[in-house]
Formats: structure tokens, sequence, C-alpha cells
């Protein structure tokens, strides 16, 4: 068999690759030195091949178990940095076997491997040999295993295409039941409810109207193994066969189906492979053959036709086979492959100023899963803002928390729920004490002492047992804070000076040198860029996700400090207190984690038993 010409590791030549016609060459030469005879391909045989651009290749006859077969070693135009192509010239017909393409193309590995361009012939052999014991594997055991684990990617090939996609935020697990279809001009959007729909569509596309709205009734079918290529329903009488099998009534699911689309009707089929769920699906369109142009309804008063006449009448058209692509939460956040999803999608945070920092913690926190955000703040973006802002020169003079909040629904549309609040977190409790009170997690980035102090206050007095985690940045973005306040450990003011100033600061300068001014009345500022703010937000965003996984049972303070050489830059030094911390190692581009501490002279709890 061909494994007994495989070669060993070859020494490494030097050089770090060889352009196309040496590639070829080296092929030719490590080829004949193994004693593997091939023919040399015509042009017009490379050119059978549209997807990719060949410009060598041979064609061996290798014997199989079950009799000789041709396979074709193909050279492409941008090697050698690309693996060579492996095409069966004999090839069954399409979909018998896995793994071919419609040209005989082989695919033998997935797409994140990457070749060693300094070796090109030891990569065009091993290729070889991979497409060797790929074949004799499909000759001996079939191919139904590899069907089914990728069936999504066998349905596409059969699929039209020109229908536009499907996508899937139902809940992608059984059983068989009724679901809804919304069918737009690019897509079709399935849905378990009607206000499933409503809520993805409004917050997708904020400006669509209640005429827009129209939403029918579509089936889900949840099969028992996903399908093969045989049992594709790619017809009326596979997909009557397929549902008996998994034990779907058709005509129950059809019940209450009015034909509103000329009659037409979508199924999507679930299943779960061994690499994840999927869907396919199928249109079941009108036969214009028995009804000519008239509705299905045909006969009968508008919503009166009989059920079970309704159903037949569907299940008698065409089927068109669709793509279905997933577009809930779990899919969108880690494939299925993040566990934490189970947590994150039922959170509830709110967010409490939407500057620069908090406007970055909110779009990371909803990247990451989390399923309802309230999000507040007064203010309106100006030109200032824009350079390291989430928001850009369009929502100039608009409020950051309602545009931040439209945006991020347009981004994930799937989120449970997204509110914005153009007022102050004092004006939220004051229309409701519980908005606040029950979120799973409160996340404080309005960089305002007072506002804070009062939060601080209410917090320690009203809802204690719900975490409120405050975060800022230090001057030039030089460090990060972020602090979650427990009942256990001191309290946000307990790590402060009256006045505001941290007691724990990580780097220092002089008196004044970091404040910047505004040709304004009082337009204080602080210069800092948003690739220093990236570190610092992604620091709080981080603590955040850890708190609604497992809350700190004490309050902790986590602390990010900047490159070493912006602190130089800018002229300062790290602190005493870091330095300690630290151990006097490495000080900067590093996090640490330390207990957040009551403190005696703290106004709200330096009078707690552990003060």
């Amino acid at each position: 068999m061909w494994q007994s010409i495989r070669p060993a590791a070859a020494v490494m030549p030097e050089g770090d690759g060889f352009p196309p016609d040496q590639a070829v060459r080296r092929i030719a030469e490590r080829f004949a030195a193994a004693g593997i005879s091939g023919r040399k391909l015509e042009w017009h045989e490379l050119a059978r091949y549209r997807g990719e651009k060949f410009i060598a290749g041979w064609e061996f006859r290798i014997q199989f178990s079950d009799r000789t077969r041709r396979l074709r070693l193909l050279i492409p135009e941008n090697a050698p940095w690309v693996f060579s192509r492996i095409a069966l010239d004999d090839a069954p017909p399409f979909l018998t076997w896995p793994h071919v393409e419609k040209d005989g193309l082989l695919c033998l590995r997935p797409n994140s491997w990457t070749v060693d361009p300094s070796l090109p012939e030891e990569a065009a052999l091993d290729e070889l040999g991979r497409a060797t014991e790929l074949i004799e594997r499909l000759i001996t055991n079939g191919g139904d295993a590899d069907f089914r684990n990728e069936f999504r990617s066998y349905w596409d090939h059969i699929c039209d295409h020109k229908a536009g996609p499907i996508f899937s935020v139902a809940v992608p697990g059984p059983p068989s039941r009724q679901v809804h279809v919304w069918r737009g001009q690019q897509f079709s959007l399935i849905a378990d409810s009607p206000q499933g729909i409503d809520q993805w569509l409004r917050a997708r596309f904020p400006d669509i109207t209640q005429k827009q709205m129209v939403i029918e009734r579509a089936g889900l079918i949840w099969l028992n193994n996903p399908p093969v290529p045989a049992e594709f329903p790619d017809s009326i009488a596979k997909l009557k066969e397929l549902a008996a099998q998994n034990k779907t009534d058709l005509f129950q699911m059809l019940d209450g189906h009015q034909g509103t689309d000329g009659g037409e009707f979508l199924v999507i089929f679930g299943a779960e492979s061994t690499s994840g769920i999927g869907f396919i699906g199928v249109s079941i369109s009108r036969n214009t053959s028995k009804f000519g142009n008239q509705s299905i309804e045909k006969g009968f008063r508008k919503g009166k036709v009989p059920k079970a006449l309704m159903a037949n009448r569907t299940l008698n058209g065409r089927v068109v086979p669709r793509t279905v692509d997933r577009a809930d939460a779990a899919w969108v956040h880690g494939r299925d492959q993040d566990s934490r999803q189970m947590v994150l999608q039922k959170a509830h945070v709110a967010v409490l100023g939407c500057g620069s920092v908090g406007g970055q913690v909110a779009e990371l926190l909803a990247s990451a899963g989390v399923g309802s955000l309230l999000l507040v703040d007064p203010e309106r973006l100006t030109w200032s803002n824009v350079g390291r802002h989430v928001l850009g020169a369009e929502f100039v003079e608009l409020s950051k928390a309602e545009s931040i909040a439209r945006q991020l629904g347009k981004r994930f549309p799937h989120i449970r729920q997204i509110e914005a609040r153009r007022e102050s977190w004092q004006g939220v409790v004051r229309a409701s004490a519980g908005t606040l009170a029950h979120c799973n997690l409160i996340v404080s980035t309005m960089g305002d002492w007072s506002s804070e102090c009062q939060l601080n206050t209410w917090h320690s007095e009203e809802i204690p047992d719900v975490p409120i985690l405050y975060g800022w940045t230090e001057a030039y973005c030089c460090a990060g804070h972020a602090v979650v306040i427990r009942p256990e450990g001191g309290c946000f003011q307990c790590g402060f000076s009256r006045n505001g100033r941290v007691l724990f600061p990580v780097a220092r300068w002089p008196e004044g040198a970091t404040i910047r001014r505004e040709p304004a009345c009082g337009a204080d500022f602080q210069p800092y860029g948003p690739i220093e703010l990236a570190h610092v937000c992604a620091t709080i965003a981080e603590f955040a996700l850890d708190c609604l996984l497992e809350a700190p049972e004490r309050s902790t303070h986590r602390v990010w400090s900047g490159a070493e050489r912006l602190l130089i830059a800018t002229g300062g030094q790290w602190t005493e207190q870091w330095a300690e911390l630290t151990g006097g190692s490495v000080l900067g581009s590093r996090q640490l984690q330390r207990n957040w501490e009551t403190a005696s002279d703290c106004p709200i709890c330096g009078k707690k038993p552990d003060a």
C-alpha cells in the first residue's frame, strides 16, 4: 500500500520557502527519487478544476482493495505556501462519498491546518498518502458517519441559494413543534414565537413598520439522527418519510397555516451530530400546475379552508431545499462551546455611565453574551468624545445611552433586552427603586466622585446583596481599576480619601501634571488614547463576567498596570504601594488582585465589627 513509500521527516533546507516553479521541480524530483511514476497532466486537464488555478499536476494509478483508481496531484499557483490538492479522477457520483467535491477534489484536512513552505515535496507526498487512506476507508466502511457529522455542508450543496438563507433563533433542540417565520427580501427568520421574531426584527431594524411584520406559522422537525444524502428531504415523499421516521405529524404541524404567501410552507429540520447542533430547511411551494396563479385557498373564503384539505394542498407542492443558519445566542456567542452562556444569557446588568469606559464595557458585555443590559447616562455625545468612544461622528449630539443601545441591538438582535435611560442613576431609582435592585450586577463607570459616593451610600443602605463593580482609569490610562463591593469587606469609599483621592494608586505624577483643560469654563479632562484604554476596559469587563459567574465573597480589587514606556513618556513613576504588591518584579503590563479592606475612618462602614 501507499504507506510503505511515505517519507520520514526530511532535513529542513535553508531558506523560508520557494516560488511555485521551484516547488514543482522539487516535488517531481522527490517523487522520482521515491520511485513513484505518474503521468504529467496537460493544461486542459488542469483547467477542469475551476475552483482553483493549478500550474502543474500528475496522475497516479493506485491499487485499492476493490480496484485500481486514478488519483491526481495538483499544484496550486501559490505553492508552496498552500497545500497541494488531490483529486479522484474516477470518483463515484457526487454525494456518494463524503469529502469528495463535485469535480473530484478531495477535502483532506481542516482549513485551520498550515503547511511548511520549505518542504513542498514532503507536503505533497503526505497529501497523497492521506488521500489513499481516506479512499480505502470509504471503500471498506462507507461514509455515513462522516455524512451525518457534517450533514449541513452536504445539504448546502443541493440548496437553492437564490431563495435566500433562513436564520433561526428558535431553541436549538427538541421537540418537533410549530414555530413561526418572517419572510424578508434578503432572508427569512424563524423563531419559536411571534414575540421572538418581533423583538429580533425591531432590534435589528429599528425603523421597520408594522405593515412589514407579517408573521406566519412554520414547522420544526427534530431528527433523532442527522440525515445522510440519500435521506435528504428534497421531495415531498422523502419529507413525509423523514417526518414519519421521527414520529412527527405533518398535518398537525400545518394546522393554522393559511397559505398567506401563495401557499408556501417552511419546514426546518434540526439534529445533533458529534460536532454540534445544526439545521437544514425546505420551502414547500404551491403546485402551480394544479392551482395555477390562484391562491391555495381556491374555492373557499380566506381562512376557511378545511385543515385536512389545506394540508393536502400544501403537501402537493414543490420542495425547495434551503440553507438554515443558526442566529441564536448560544451559537453567536461561542458556537455552543462556551459553557458560561447558560449563566450569561440569563444575567441582567446595569451600566451606569456610558462614556469612553462604560461604552466599551457595555459593548464587551453584549459581545460576551450577557442577555439583558440597562444603560444609564444623561449626557449626549460630543466631538471631543468621538476619538475614544464606541460611538462615531453620526451620533454627535445624541444620547450616549440610547445610541449605544440602538447600535448593540443592531449588532446583537438576539439579546433579550437592551434598555436605555437618558437620565442619572438617581432619576432611575426615583422612578422605580426596584430597577437596579433586580440586577445581577451593577457596573459603575461614571468617573464622578460625587455621584459614585452617593451610589455607594444608597447601595450600602438599600441593596447591599447586589454586587456593584466600580471601574476607572488612572491618568493617561497608565493603570486601570475594577472594584466589586460585597457585604463582607470594604465599601467603595473605604479606598478613597474624603475628597475622592484613591488610596492605592498604581502610578503618580507631579501635582497637576495630568490635568488638561479645554478653552471653556470648568472643562477639565485627562488625555489618553483608545489603545491604552482598551486594556482598562477589558479588565473591568472581565471582572464583570467573573462576578456574574461566581461573585467574590468579599470586596475585591483588580488592578491593571499599563506599559512602563507609557508611564516614563508621560513623566510618571510607579508608586511604593504598587512596587510592594508586585514584589519589585516587572511592574508594567500586568494584572493583580487584592482584597478591598474596610477603612476604620470610612463614614459609611468604619463602625463595622471587622473595621
